[in-house]
């Protein structure tokens, strides 16, 4: 499987698509699941294992979330794509917290109404 965009969708199924995120549920453990987002996520990784155990983590954590308010897939992939999205774009520009604050807010606003593509 390999990670790729889906245009005219926004971000829906953009970083995690559908098999992804079956792959990603069917896993049993946070070990598990850590390591499937090394190998299917590894895009903008920081080559410092440290730091990159560090966004893994910010990673698994935004899944864990949606997956405990019961995310359906596309939600899921929408949620995880918005979390990576903002976070590469406050690095790659060094936003300010305001500034990356706002950008996260403009995606969330983006992917908040429900409608056909």
């Amino acid at each position: 499987l390999r990670m790729g965009t889906i245009k005219g969708q926004g971000l829906m199924w953009k970083d995690f698509a559908i098999g992804h995120v079956e792959a990603y549920l069917a896993l049993k453990d946070s070990q598990e699941r850590l390591g499937f987002l090394r190998a299917n996520a590894a895009e903008g990784l920081p080559a410092d294992d440290e730091r990159a155990d560090i966004v893994l983590d910010l990673y698994y954590y935004t899944l864990q979330f949606g997956i405990d308010k019961a995310f359906t897939a596309d939600k899921l992939s929408v949620l995880f794509s918005i979390m990576k999205t903002t976070f590469l774009e406050s690095m790659r520009e060094f936003l300010p917290a305001k500034a990356s604050f706002n950008f996260f807010r403009d995606l969330l606003l983006k992917h908040s109404v429900q409608r056909p593509p």
